[in-house]
């Protein structure tokens, strides 16, 4: 089967080193770019997954058991971070008044 004079195989074959640097250089820019549009895809559906606790928070009488519904702590859920964040705030506020 011969190499048709315009497919990559030709290219690559006729071109120089500058040719060739440049179609490196996008092919490895390309594979980082969808690298991280796959990375951003599963921490969006992870986000996703931890909000869907968070209309039931809403909900809870104690404030234990609305972190529960949360899940657990970490760095991937911001809600938890979110959540016992304000607490701090809360808590600090109400030193503060006294």
């Amino acid at each position: 089967m011969g190499v048709s004079a315009m497919g990559l195989e030709a290219l690559w074959l006729q071109s120089d080193w500058v040719i060739r640097l440049v179609a490196l250089l996008l092919l490895s820019m390309s594979i980082m770019c969808w690298t991280v549009v796959l990375a951003r895809s599963i921490e969006l559906l992870a986000h996703r997954r931890a909000a869907s606790g968070s209309q039931v928070f809403w909900h809870c009488q104690q404030f234990d058991q609305a972190l529960r519904v949360l899940g657990p702590a970490g760095d991937g859920n911001l809600f938890w971070h979110l959540a016992t964040e304000a607490q701090s705030a809360r808590e600090h506020h109400h030193s503060h008044q006294q």
